[in-house]
C-alpha cells in the first residue's frame, strides 16, 4: 500500500551525524538497501559529468563534495553521482536519507536527488524522477543537517532502481554541497503516514495539475512551476492584479463521516491585500463566480526561503459531509499591481479522518517581515548624518535592510537607527529572530535595542554574529522578549561608524513569534579576568611584535589596533577553511593572503597567522607585490609588516595590511 510522508516536506534536523556500521546484509531482514558513508571513497557509486571542463564530484572533507567554485574560479558544471542498482522487488515502501552541508545557495544552481528504473550507464538517456528533497542552507562548515525523502510508488517493487545526486552550476555563481551517510532504507521518511491509495484526491503537482483545472478571473493563472502548483501576481518581474482559481474534480462524500485536507506549501512575500485560501462548495457547476464557497480554517506560515516546505491541514465542514458533489478549490488573489505574494503547493490530499495537528499562523507569529523589498513598517532615525552622505539605511530586494556609511572611497562617521512599528508582545512572551551579515567593520559598531516609549532604549544581546569575513547570512539565535510580556514595544537596529571604519550590515527575515516558553534572558555573565599578554617588542617599527606576541594580544581580546610584526612567509590558505586550507608551498593561482610563522619551516596551522593582502593601499597593490604566486622567492623569507590585529579566517590574523619590507623591498608607505 503506497505511503506518503508528511510533516516538513523533507525532515531537516540539526542533529549529530550518526555512526553507521556497514556490513553485508539481507535488505528484507535489515531494511538497509544501500549504505555509503563517502568517508574515504565513493564505494559503488559512479561519477558522470556532462559539462566538459566542469568540476566533478570528489571525496573531500570525508564527504562526497561538489562545488562549481573551486580554486577561486567558477566553472559551468553538470555532474552526477549515481548509485549502484537497488533491488526493491520485495519492498513495500522505501526512502532515502543522508547528512549534508549546503551553502551559498543560488537560484541558478541545482542540487537534486533523482531516482530511475531504466538507467543503463548514461544518466542523460535515463528517465529520472525528482524526489523534491528540500535542504536547509547552513552557515558554517561543521553543522550537518539530515534530509529524507520517500521513494515514489512507481519504483517500489522494481529490481533495477538507481538513485543519483545531481549538481549544476554556471560560470558566474555556484553553491557547495557536501554529502555523507547516504542510505536507502525500508519504510517511510516520516512517522506521519497517509494512505494515498484510498484518498479522495492525491495530487503531487510535480509535473501536471492532474484532477485540478485552472480558472482565472483576471491576471496570472495557476501553473506547474518548480514541481509545484504555483500562483503569484508577480512574475517575469511584473506585478499583475490577479484572481486565480485551481478547481478539483467533484468528489463523492455521501458515505463519509469526517474528511480533511492536507498539503505541503511554500508561502512568501505576504501582502495585506493578498488572499491565499482553500475553499469548498457543493453547488459548483463550472463557474467559480456563481458558486457558494466556504473557506477552510487554514492560515499559512510565511517562509524565509524557497526550499523549506510547511504543512497545512484542515477538516472539511460538516455541511459538505454526506454530499455527493463536493468541489475543493485553491484560490489566490493579489488585487493590485503594487504587491503580490507567492504560493507553491505540493502533495495535495483529501482523505477520510480528522486533520492532524499542523502548524498554523495562530500558533504564535506576532510580527514578521522578510525585509526583501519590504520595509516591514520600519522607519529610520538619523542621529548623525554628515554632509556628503544622504542616507545610511536602505531597503533592498536581495539583501533586506542594508546599512553602510562608505561612499566614494570614504568612511563617514554616523549614527543611525532603524526602528520597528509598535508591536504588542503576548502575555505568554515572545522570541525574536532574524538573519544578518556584516563586513568591513566590527560587531561592536552594531547593536539591537528595545523600548516601550521610543525614547528610553535597552540593549538586547544578539546570541549569534556573522564572522565579518564573508557575505554568508547567519541566524541571530533566539532573543527572548519575555521581560516585555503584555507590553507594546519598539525594536531598533543601531548602526554606528567612524572615519576609519564603516561596516556594511544587512538584515532579513525578521520574526517575532509568540509563546516565549522557557527561554529567558541570559544573566549578565561575569567578565573573565583580562589576561595579561606576554609580549616581545612593543609593536613599533624599531621593536615589532613577533608571532607569539600577536597571538597573545589576540587571545587577550586586544584586537583592532594596528602594529608592526615580524616573522617568516610560509604559505597561503587554499579556500575558505583555515585548518584544512593552510598550504605550505607555492600556489598555482593568485591568492589574497599569506601565512606568517615564527620559523621558516613551520607547517602547523595553529602556529601561523594569516595576513590579508589588500589590492590597493595608496599606490601599493599588496595582492600582486606580496602574493607568493607572483613572488615565489618570498617563500621562507623574513618579513616585517604593518596591519591590524583582527579575526581572519576565524582565527588570529592581520588585516588592512598597509606596509611591508621583505628581501630589501618596501611595499606601501611607512606609517
Amino acid at each position: 500500500m503506497p505511503i506518503l510522508a508528511l510533516g516538513m516536506f523533507t525532515a531537516c534536523e540539526d542533529v549529530p551525524a550518526p555512526y553507521y556500521i556497514l556490513e553485508e546484509n539481507d535488505p528484507t531482514e535489515s531494511g538497509i538497501y544501500l549504505s555509503e558513508t563517502f568517508a574515504t571513497d565513493f564505494g559503488d557509486f559512479e561519477v558522470f559529468s556532462e559539462e566538459e571542463g566542469g568540476y566533478e564530484w570528489k571525496i573531500d572533507y570525508s564527504t562526497a563534495y561538489i562545488s562549481g567554485y573551486q580554486n577561486k574560479e567558477n566553472k559551468a558544471t553538470k555532474t552526477w553521482l549515481v548509485s549502484p542498482a537497488i533491488d526493491l522487488s520485495s519492498s513495500e515502501g522505501a526512502y532515502v536519507t543522508f547528512d549534508y552541508i549546503y551553502r551559498y545557495a543560488r537560484t541558478s544552481t541545482k542540487e537534486k536527488v533523482y531516482v530511475s528504473t531504466n538507467y543503463d550507464g548514461d544518466p542523460t538517456t535515463a528517465t529520472w524522477t525528482d524526489l523534491n528533497v528540500s535542504m536547509t542552507e547552513g552557515s558554517d562548515w561543521s553543522t550537518f543537517y539530515t534530509a529524507k525523502a520517500n521513494l515514489p510508488e512507481s519504483v517500489i517493487g522494481k529490481s533495477n532502481v538507481v538513485v543519483a545526486l545531481y549538481y549544476e552550476s554556471n560560470s558566474k555563481e555556484a553553491s557547495t554541497w557536501e554529502v555523507k551517510n547516504f542510505q536507502v532504507l525500508e519504510g517511510s521518511a516520516s512517522d506521519v503516514q497517509i494512505d494515498t491509495e484510498n484518498a479522495y484526491i492525491y495530487e503531487p503537482f510535480t509535473s501536471e495539475l492532474g484532477v485540478f483545472t485552472p480558472q482565472t478571473e483576471y491576471g496570472n493563472p495557476w501553473s506547474i512551476k518548480y514541481n509545484t502548483a504555483f500562483a503569484s501576481g508577480y512574475q517575469d518581474k511584473i506585478y499583475t492584479a490577479t484572481k486565480a482559481w485551481l478547481v478539483a474534480e467533484p468528489i463523492d462524500l455521501s458515505s463519509a463521516k469526517s474528511v480533511y485536507v492536507t498539503f505541503n506549501y511554500i508561502y512568501r512575500y505576504a501582502g495585506s491585500s493578498c488572499k491565499e485560501l482553500v475553499r469548498v462548495s457543493t453547488d459548483y457547476s463550472g463557474d467559480v463566480t456563481t458558486a457558494t464557497w466556504t473557506d477552510l480554517d487554514i492560515t499559512l506560515i510565511e517562509g524565509s526561503d524557497w526550499t523549506t516546505f510547511s504543512t497545512a491541514s484542515a477538516d472539511l465542514p460538516s455541511s459538505v459531509i454526506g454530499k455527493k458533489n463536493v468541489v475543493i478549490a485553491l484560490y489566490y488573489e493579489s488585487p493590485n499591481a503594487e504587491e503580490a505574494s507567492s504560493w507553491e503547493v505540493t502533495n495535495f490530499i483529501v482523505i477520510d479522518g480528522e486533520a492532524p495537528d499542523a502548524p498554523s499562523g495562530d500558533d504564535g507569529i506576532v510580527f514578521s517581515s522578510t525585509f526583501l523589498g519590504d520595509e516591514g513598517g520600519f522607519t529610520i532615525s538619523d542621529v548623525t548624518l554628515p554632509e556628503g552622505l544622504n542616507y545610511v539605511w536602505s531597503n533592498t530586494t536581495s539583501y533586506g535592510w542594508k546599512a553602510s556609511a562608505y561612499l566614494n572611497s570614504t568612511n563617514y562617521a554616523t549614527e543611525s537607527w532603524l526602528i520597528s512599528p509598535a508591536i504588542t508582545i503576548p502575555s505568554s512572551g515572545a522570541i525574536l529572530t532574524f538573519e544578518h551579515v556584516f563586513k568591513y567593520g566590527t560587531a561592536d559598531q552594531l547593536s539591537l535595542h528595545i523600548s516601550t516609549d521610543k525614547s528610553n532604549w535597552t540593549k538586547l544581546t544578539i546570541p549569534t554574529w556573522p564572522t565579518g569575513e564573508d557575505w554568508t547570512f547567519v541566524g541571530s539565535g533566539d532573543i527572548s522578549l519575555n521581560a516585555y510580556s503584555g507590553q507594546t514595544v519598539y525594536i531598533a537596529f543601531r548602526y554606528t561608524s567612524s572615519s576609519s571604519s564603516a561596516p556594511t550590515w544587512e538584515i532579513k527575515n525578521f520574526v517575532i513569534s509568540g509563546e516565549g516558553g522557557s527561554v529567558t534572558p541570559d544573566p549578565e555573565p561575569e567578565p573573565d579576568p583580562e589576561p595579561d599578554p606576554t609580549l616581545n617588542g612593543d609593536g613599533t617599527y624599531s621593536s615589532p611584535y613577533d608571532v607569539a606576541s600577536v597571538m597573545s594580544l589576540y587571545n587577550a581580546g586586544k584586537t583592532g589596533a594596528s602594529a608592526y610584526m615580524t616573522g617568516y612567509v610560509v604559505g597561503y590558505v587554499d579556500g575558505n577553511k583555515y585548518e584544512t586550507g593552510c598550504t605550505f608551498a607555492i600556489p598555482t593561482s593568485s591568492q589574497s593572503e599569506i601565512l606568517v610563522a615564527a620559523s621558516a619551516d613551520e607547517t602547523d596551522p595553529a602556529k601561523c597567522i594569516p595576513v590579508q593582502l589588500p589590492k590597493t593601499v595608496g599606490d601599493a597593490n599588496f595582492r600582486t607585490e606580496l602574493d607568493l604566486f607572483y613572488h615565489n622567492e618570498y617563500l621562507g623569507k623574513a618579513i616585517l609588516l604593518y596591519g591590524s590585529i583582527e579575526t581572519y579566517f576565524q582565527t588570529c590574523g592581520i588585516k588592512s595590511t598597509s606596509y611591508a619590507e621583505i628581501e630589501g623591498n618596501t611595499i606601501g608607505v611607512k606609517p
